[in-house]
């Protein structure tokens, strides 16, 4: 079962696996251990929109290995819930799936691109979707992954989602009911390929 909250306390969702997922939406402090002002550095230039959602999971692996995966366009639909296919368009891209490639994505809903805007090797992958793409439910969208390791190769994945959620109190319920929904579901299923003890 899962359990989700809209409001302004921070929340520990239990998934498949008894694996907690620490969320915090923009009226909470962040996660212990995170300093805000690396995010800040990381999204420096990028937005101006306010924090929506951020969640955060430690997982069994290496930095490198998990940047590898979740940077790996094509295998997106594995780990990312309503996804059939995913694949890159590298036309502008300064390299293969980094800054300028577009993500292709067929989901359940349609079809849904999104651009990198910034990518460091060490783990930061920064992207944005088109206020189309998100069908009004957040505006002026930046997504934010950071992997940093946590000790006995071990990795702390952080994913911020910024935006300017809408005017009409249904779509921004609607909005972020469903944002979060896949955002905590996909980092479940993260956890349970590389399963951790470590909250």
């Amino acid at each position: 079962q899962f359990l989700y909250l809209i409001g302004c306390r921070p929340l520990l969702e239990y998934g498949c696996m008894g694996v907690p997922v620490l969320t915090y939406d923009a009226a909470c402090a962040p996660p212990a251990g995170e300093p805000p002002a690396a995010f800040e550095v990381a999204v420096e230039g990028l937005t101006e929109q306010p924090l929506v959602l951020e969640y955060t999971v430690v997982l069994a692996a290496p930095c490198g290995e998990v940047f590898a995966y979740i940077a790996d366009f094509a295998a997106i639909s594995e780990w990312m819930p309503m996804i059939t296919k995913s694949w890159s368009d590298d036309t502008h891209a300064e390299e293969p799936g980094g800054v300028g490639a577009v993500r292709m994505i067929s989901a359940w809903g349609g079809k849904v691109t999104d651009e990198v805007v910034r990518h460091r090797a060490e783990g930061l992958l920064c992207y944005s979707a088109s206020d189309a793409a998100l069908g009004g439910m957040l505006s002026a969208h930046l997504g934010v992954q950071a992997c940093t390791p946590c000790g006995d190769g071990q990795t702390r994945l952080v994913w911020r989602c910024y935006g300017r959620p809408p005017d009409g109190a249904f779509m921004r319920w609607f909005g972020r009911n469903v944002i979060s929904k896949v955002m905590a579901r996909s980092l479940h299923n993260l956890a349970r390929r590389w399963p951790s003890s470590t909250p």
